[in-house]
């Protein structure tokens, strides 16, 4: 790596050592410091748009995987005018390895394209089609980059652009394709088929295929030498040889059985598959095809097409599959996603009989059931779980139930909790003794998780915020102290308007030190002594946000009035 980026040895190691503010600063004691340190912090570059979550995401799922995750660059369009931010992709391009850009407000905002021509990995929002030399720079900064070029991530937008694909034919290094939000035509799609033999990692969000204005597919292509073998692969050339992951969400290619016939039956080494039809694979009001389960069921068991599948999620599969699926799996689940509407009891003890043991994440999301129960069993039995994602889980469900959560590896929680315990009662206001005993409860048990990353108390189901009625409050009064040893902590969600004081907020800048979201409804607070000198609550409210965003913790979604703060005011803010 050292030599790839022309960086002495020596330096090269002790800049690993440095995250990326401090290695900035040391880059800026001298020329020869610089010259050493420069090509580490612009390694990894990225330059996203505020206004749409959609790219911010992708940004946050690329450092997660990137290691060390501070080595990342982030420039907001704020921070830097857009003239600004092009100068220095011309002045670093040639450091630059990791590069997001998803600004596409100008014209001429690919005018950089010459300069970057050492990227591995590059994610781009296409340009509009008004804008013709601003989508010829798009196609020269990828084309610049084909000798090295591994992952491209394509973003288009709600028109659907054509992406013009044939720029791609001669990066022979690309492995990972992800295409959201366009279309593909004519000869396009001809380059799509010819890139498919070494994909390994294939995406395809709310993007048309169509094949009315080109040729048929190409019959599959003779596999490489140097493929790994299964006993179980079969001899027949397939069109993705190498493919392990595929992801598709709201494809049009005919019928949802071509799909299967001339993409998904097409990858023989095939490890994760994930198929749905929006978004949120099963919030979708989308019926079972009995006919499509037989035919799916066929190539997974019958002709066992996939030996090493190990994560899968299909939201049109019916109730009379998903136990074929469990029995008869060449190998246990790491990662499934089920609707759990149509899910039975006896289905899911099928999934704790085979799968419990291996499960890395699972996805328990529905519209209407309440999966109480199901969530504490694995909570209490997959030792090796790193995310779980459902609706809701009540506090009387987990004093009933009783057992410690051994999953010690988990890294996500995405589980609304609520703290209601008299079903079929006319709601009350706890006091403040019997709320403090449910809630450090529930922190208790969230406390022996020292490997979380990130606690998520929203509804997962834009109608489940109706059913929790007490959410879990961020409060020291109420247990949240018990969290200070979750020192990997990165996001909080929060559900509902939260009401805290500054000591709650104080020691949330204290202890959770690598904390960079704090992301709910409202953040409320209350008359707090220790205080002094603010002069309401909305004030408060801003004082309290800007504590935490001094300290580098986003609160983008708490409310709050834009006003002059006194010096007074700013003192407190700073103790």
């Amino acid at each position: 790596m050292a030599h790839a980026l022309f960086i002495p040895e020596v330096q090269f190691r002790i800049g690993c050592y440095l995250n990326a503010a401090d290695v900035l600063r040391s880059s800026q004691v001298c020329q020869s410091w610089y010259a050493a340190f420069g090509p580490l912090v612009w390694e990894d570059l990225h330059i996203v748009d505020n206004n749409n979550p959609n790219f911010n995401a992708d940004y946050e799922h690329h450092t997660r995987r990137r290691q060390p995750r501070a080595r990342s660059i982030k420039l907001f369009g704020k921070r830097h005018t857009r003239s600004d931010t092009i100068n220095i992709l011309r002045e670093k391009g040639s450091w630059i390895r990791f590069l997001t850009y998803h600004d596409n407000y100008l014209p001429s905002q690919y005018s950089f394209a010459q300069s970057c021509t050492h990227l591995r990995s590059l994610s781009v929002v296409w340009p509009s089609s008004l804008y013709t030399q601003s989508t010829n720079a798009c196609q020269t900064l990828i084309d610049n980059n084909r000798a090295g070029l591994q992952s491209l991530r394509i973003h288009g937008s709600n028109d659907l652009p054509e992406i013009q694909l044939s720029v791609c034919m001669r990066h022979e290094n690309l492995t990972s394709l992800i295409l959201r939000q366009c279309k593909i035509l004519g000869p396009h799609m001809q380059a799509f088929w010819q890139m498919s033999d070494r994909l390994e990692t294939l995406e395809l969000d709310h993007v048309e295929l169509d094949l009315s204005n080109s040729k048929p597919p190409p019959p599959p292509p003779p596999p490489l030498p140097p493929l790994p073998t299964t006993a179980t692969t079969t001899s027949t050339p397939k069109r993705f040889p190498r493919l392990l992951d595929l992801k598709l969400n709201r494809v049009v290619l005919g019928e949802p059985d071509d799909l299967l016939d001339l993409i998904v039956a097409q990858c023989p080494l095939l490890k994760s598959l994930i198929w749905s039809h929006n978004d949120n694979s099963f919030t979708a009001n989308v019926h079972p095809n009995p006919w499509l389960d037989n035919k799916f069921l066929d190539y997974y068991l019958t002709s066992k097409t996939w030996p090493d599948l190990d994560s899968l999620a299909i939201c049109f599969l019916g109730k009379d599959l998903y136990p074929k699926i469990l029995q008869g799996a060449h190998k246990p689940f790491k990662k499934i996603e089920m609707n759990v509407d149509i899910v039975s009891q006896d289905t899911f003890n099928l999934l704790q009989q085979y799968h419990f043991a291996t499960l890395r994440k699972i996805d328990l999301t529905c519209p209407a059931n309440d999966t109480s129960q199901w969530i504490l069993d694995i909570l209490a039995s997959c030792s090796v779980l790193e995310e779980i994602k459902a609706c809701l889980l009540r506090v009387s469900t987990i004093i009933e139930d009783g057992r410690p959560w051994v999953c010690h590896r988990l890294e996500e929680f995405q589980v609304i909790i609520d703290l209601w315990t008299h079903e079929g009662t006319p709601l009350r206001q706890f006091t403040q003794e019997e709320g403090g005993d449910l809630s450090r409860l529930v922190y208790s048990r969230l406390a022996a998780l020292k490997n979380l990353r990130v606690i998520d108390l929203r509804s997962q189901h834009k109608h489940y915020w109706l059913i929790c009625q007490w959410p879990l409050p961020l409060q020291l009064d109420m247990g949240m102290d018990l969290l200070s040893g979750l020192t990997k902590l990165e996001e909080v969600y929060f559900t509902k308007p939260q009401t805290m004081i500054g000591k709650d907020v104080l020691w949330i800048v204290e202890h959770w030190k690598n904390l960079e979201l704090l992301y709910g409804d409202r953040l409320n607070s209350k008359w707090d002594p220790s205080l002094v000198g603010l002069d309401g609550k909305y004030a408060l409210d801003y004082e309290l946000s800007q504590i935490l965003n001094k300290h580098g913790v986003r609160t983008p979604g708490s409310v709050f009035p834009v006003g002059y703060l006194d010096e007074e005011k700013k003192q407190v803010a700073k103790s």
